[in-house]
């Protein structure tokens, strides 16, 4: 079937027992908890005592303990927790796969047992089976209440036993990635996924069909493969992490993800993910329905040798709270580049708490390992939540803006409260921060400024207006902005800058705090503690804090003081936009401090008449 085997949409005492069942494309049996989503999935987490209603009364399944197989027979051991005092029907199958998710299915009736839970609703069994026919790798079971009303397939064992040690590189079989999730998902309690693949590596698991959808807390730990080691270097500088274990997507189908992540509290450190994509799941990793993910220390769109090996998506969090890509330890550092959409990409910015508590930080997005080439992702990081901390990372040579922070949408609103601190940005192909995916926005100077709604609440940017760099780099600026509220004011310096006039932020050069006055007025002054070279461009950032003190909306970059190509109300060309046009011109002019005078400079016999595609600023 297409879909499920045997779909519970409603009602009770639904009766599944000795059923064939196998071969489905969805759950072999769907107890449908949520009416909007017939797909729904598997019932986790399992409720104690089993109280719950809906169809088949949301019945529990078992879960194994442990499993022993030999020539003459296979013993299963295991508990269900359910309905106090009552008597259950345990059913056993056996199968020569799994579906997707490793619940089930039931190829093959092989016995019964019945359990009687205590006054807990906890009951164990121990059952003597037959021994499997050859090709039947899988056992599976069912429980059914003293009404009638059976659960859905429980996590399968295999037949031989559960182990969680990766020792090949082949898809399926013992010993395989693949069949280290299947058992540590059918494993209570947090499993640690180890590789010990013998050989020269790196190692490459081609996976066809795709992984299993992790649906228990797990880490995957790609550094205990033998050759393999993490970063010892500072964050943002090269990163020497050996990665000795690859998982390559290029054979699988559509929409699978590298790795699904749906149980929350799981770690994932220390492996290479390529090719993952055909779709909008096509992501390295992508984090869905539970919080609390750590992903460290893997190279997400880029080969062990650092080469560009893209996703769809490098991470995809979706709607779920306090992830961390990335961290403040040298080991953590990711590398996440080449990728065909966004380094990584929170979505969840609606009315709920979207993307809170996400924090990203120390990574390389966009370049190789050495953070030196080019490696682009289509954007850095697509910020479509509310709540995220970005900081720390080196952003570069991505195709468009480095950090896009999702102005509203049909499926979300506005992101907001995401704070952007200390990062290394440039050479981006557009913005280095972009609010509103549309070019550089311009300061609201309203009377009280600010005011304006939108992405990180449009925050507005300082207005840099002197410099002096001896005997070290002191600025002198403004920032109109939400009266009576504190700011973080954070300086760049740039080689390059970019090409708008406003920003990018190559390199951090530190912060200061002010406050604004009743009026949304504060005066800024920056002691950089070190002489920067004239001929880079300085550009700022402001980041307002709350009631806390805590940073957390974050504005674009400022227009440049100083360096070559700092933004300057002087129009020298009757282009319609970019550099020396007018256009570029009024955006310098009503975008910095002050009083200013837009001055021309075209070469050549006048008049000079400028084109207009569209209505200027």
């Amino acid at each position: 079937n297409l879909r499920s085997g045997v779909l519970i949409k409603e009602g009770v005492e639904n009766t599944l027992t000795e059923n064939s069942i196998h071969d489905n494309g969805g759950l072999g049996i769907d107890i449908e908890v949520n009416p909007e989503d017939e797909l729904d999935g598997i019932n986790l987490p399992q409720d104690p005592g089993d109280g719950d209603e809906g169809p088949n009364n949301q019945q529990n399944f078992p879960t194994f303990t442990s499993l022993s197989s030999n020539g003459s027979g296979i013993t299963a051991e295991g508990k269900l927790n359910s309905t106090p005092n009552s008597t259950f029907t345990i059913e056993f199958f056996l199968s020569e796969d799994l579906d997707f998710t490793g619940f089930g299915e039931g190829a093959l009736y092989i016995g019964t047992t019945q359990v009687t839970t205590d006054s807990n609703g906890d009951a164990t069994f121990s059952e003597s089976l037959p021994a499997a026919p050859a090709g039947y790798e899988f056992i599976t079971c069912t429980a059914t209440d003293p009404g009638g009303n059976t659960s859905e397939f429980n996590g399968a064992f295999p037949v031989e036993g559960c182990g969680v040690v990766v020792t090949n590189d082949q898809f399926k079989g013992p010993g395989t990635l693949r069949r280290a999730l299947y058992c540590a998902n059918a494993i209570e309690g947090v499993d640690t996924v180890s590789f010990n693949i013998p050989g020269q590596g790196p190692h490459t698991i081609q996976v066809e069909d795709g992984l299993p959808n992790i649906i228990d807390p797990i880490i995957i730990d790609g550094y205990t493969q033998p050759g393999a080691s993490a970063n010892t270097n500072p964050i943002g500088t090269p990163v020497n992490s050996v990665i000795q274990i690859q998982i390559d997507g290029t054979d699988t189908p559509d929409f699978v993800p590298g790795l699904l992540l749906s149980a929350g509290s799981s770690i994932v450190r220390g492996l290479s993910i390529t090719h993952f994509t055909d779709g909008f799941e096509g992501a390295a990793i992508y984090i869905s329905e539970r919080d609390d993910n750590i992903i460290t220390g893997n190279y997400l769109g880029v080969a062990p040798d650092g080469s560009t090996a893209g996703n769809d998506f490098g991470v995809f969090i979706n709607r779920t709270l306090n992830n961390r890509v990335g961290g403040p330890n040298p080991a953590d550092s990711n590398v996440i580049s080449g990728n065909d959409d966004s380094g990584v990409e929170t979505n969840g910015g609606g009315s709920g708490e979207g993307a809170l508590g996400t924090l990203i930080q120390g990574n390389l997005i966009g370049v190789d390992p050495t953070g030196s080439m080019g490696r682009p992702n289509l954007l850095g990081i697509d910020a479509n939540g509310n709540g995220a901390t970005i900081r720390d990372n080196l952003i570069a040579f991505n195709e468009t803006v480095g950090i896009y922070v999702h102005r509203e949408s049909i499926n979300n609103p506005a992101a907001r409260e995401v704070a952007i601190l200390g990062n290394s940005i440039f050479s981006n192909g557009g913005l280095g921060i972009d609010l509103t995916g549309d070019g550089v926005t311009t300061n609201d100077l309203g009377n009280p400024p600010d005011q304006d709604t939108g992405s990180n609440d449009l925050q507005n940017f300082p207005g840099l207006t002197s410099r002096n760099d001896s005997p070290t780099t002191v600025l002198e600026g403004t920032l109109n902005s939400t009266p009576s509220t504190d700011f973080r004011i954070e300086f760049f310096s740039n080689t390059t800058p970019d090409l708008s006039g406003f920003g990018e932020g190559e390199e951090y050069l530190g912060s200061v705090d002010v406050t604004t006055d009743g009026d949304g007025s504060a005066s800024i002054s920056f002691d950089a503690g070190v002489a920067v070279s004239e001929d880079r461009s300085i550009t700022a950032t402001a980041t307002r804090k709350d009631a806390m003190g805590t940073p957390v909306e974050t504005s674009e970059f400022s227009s440049g003081i100083g360096g070559p190509g700092a933004c300057m109300p002087v129009v020298t060309n009757t282009n319609d936009s970019g550099d020396g046009s007018l256009r570029q011109a009024i955006l310098c002019a009503n975008l910095t401090a002050g009083m200013d005078t837009i001055t021309f400079d075209i070469p050549g016999d006048a008049p000079h008449t400028i084109l207009l595609e569209s209505p200027l600023p």
